[in-house]
């Protein structure tokens, strides 16, 4: 399904010495096959929401969600491929928060969304009340 005169973009590296994260590279599949988010949604069954959350790595999809979007998506050859990078990435998120339960993840994850739009004042003023706690 990708568009006539589109060329394939190329997989990202990510400069933490990762490699490409899941979402990261649904992202680029489905621009590489001209889709939007709306067109992967009713390929896939997944609601918008879940897709462009999972595109960002701020969710972890469930096993059903993966497995749509790797047939979707995926060309035969790469399936086993894109499906163990869920795997990977997502341990690795595990890994990074480990400790914290569900809920302070959630929390985390919507306070970094809105960290972008923070003053300089009130990134200072988290900051100070982080460190001193």
């Amino acid at each position: 399904m990708a568009t006539a005169g589109r060329k394939p973009t190329k997989p990202a590296e990510r400069p933490d010495g990762h490699g490409i994260m899941f979402g990261e590279e649904v992202h680029r599949l489905r621009r590489e096959r001209g889709l939007s988010l709306d067109g992967l949604a009713e390929a896939t069954g997944v609601s918008r929401a879940t897709l462009s959350q999972t595109e960002r790595d701020l969710y972890a999809p469930s096993g059903r969600t993966v497995d749509a979007l790797v047939e979707v998506l995926a060309p035969p050859e790469r399936r086993d491929r894109l499906a163990t990078l869920a795997a990977e990435t997502y341990r690795r998120l595990e890994t990074d928060l480990d400790g914290l339960d569900r809920e302070r993840i959630e929390l985390l994850v919507r306070f970094r969304r809105r960290l972008q739009w923070l003053s300089p004042a009130a990134l200072e003023t988290i900051r100070t009340a982080v460190e001193s706690a």
